[in-house]
C-alpha cells in the first residue's frame, strides 16, 4: 500500500512515523524502479500505437496533421504530454520516409529494373538544409551491384530527404555523368539507417 502511494505522501507518511532514513533510501530506490518499470510501460504503449497510426497512414494516405492528431489524443488518453511537437514530427517523417524507401529499395532490385536501369544515383533536396553529411553523395552515380554501396538507400537519418533513382546506360550517357566505385569522402548515414534497415 506504501508503495501506492504519491511519492511525497508516501515521503510525509514516513517522516510523521519516524521511520529509519537507511530503510527510507531502500523504499525509495523501490519507488525509483517502480517509476521506470511504469515509464518503460507507457513508452511500449505509446510505442505500439505510434506504429499502428504509422500503418494507417501508410494504408490510408493520412498526413502527418492526421497522425499527430491521433497520437495526442492518443497520449492524453494515458496522460502523457509530448514536451516537444516537434518529435511527433520527427516519428512520423522518419517512419513515412523509411517505409517509402523499403518499399522504393523492393522495386530497384527487381531483376528487370535492375537488366534495365543497373545504376543508382542520390539526390539531395539541394537546399541549405540538407545534412553536411549527405551533401558529397548528391547527384553520384554508382553500379547498384556495387557491393561498396549495398547499404546506401536513404533514409540516411533522422527526417532525410533524399532519394535514390534509377539510370539506365542512355541516361548516364545523355547526361555525361560518371560512375564512382568508392564512397565519397564526408559522406556518412546515422547508424540504424540505410538498406539493411529494411530487412527484418
Amino acid at each position: 500500500a506504501f508503495l501506492k502511494m504519491p511519492f511525497s505522501q508516501a515521503v510525509a507518511f514516513w517522516r510523521e512515523r519516524g521511520g529509519d532514513p537507511d530503510i527510507l533510501e531502500f523504499v525509495l530506490r523501490a519507488y525509483r524502479r517502480r517509476a521506470a518499470l511504469a515509464t518503460d510501460e507507457q513508452l511500449d504503449v505509446i510505442s505500439r500505437r505510434a506504429v499502428e497510426e504509422l500503418q494507417r497512414t501508410l494504408e490510408e494516405g493520412n498526413t502527418l496533421r492526421d497522425f499527430r492528431r491521433a497520437m495526442e489524443d492518443q497520449t492524453i488518453t494515458l496522460g502523457i504530454a509530448p514536451q516537444d511537437p516537434s518529435y511527433l514530427e520527427n516519428v512520423y517523417r522518419t517512419n513515412v520516409a523509411s517505409a517509402y524507401g523499403a518499399g522504393r529499395w523492393t522495386q530497384m532490385n527487381d531483376p528487370d529494373v535492375l537488366e534495365a536501369r543497373p545504376y543508382r544515383q542520390w539526390l539531395t533536396a539541394q537546399d541549405n538544409r540538407v545534412r553536411a553529411e549527405h551533401r558529397p553523395m548528391n547527384r553520384k552515380v554508382w553500379r547498384a551491384d556495387d557491393a561498396t554501396f549495398a547499404n546506401i538507400s536513404p533514409p540516411g537519418s533522422y527526417q532525410c530527404r533524399c532519394v535514390l533513382t534509377t539510370l539506365s546506360e542512355e541516361e548516364l550517357r545523355d547526361e555525361g555523368l560518371q560512375v564512382i566505385t568508392s564512397i565519397p569522402a564526408g559522406f556518412a548515414m546515422t547508424p540504424g539507417f540505410g538498406a539493411s534497415s529494411f530487412v527484418r
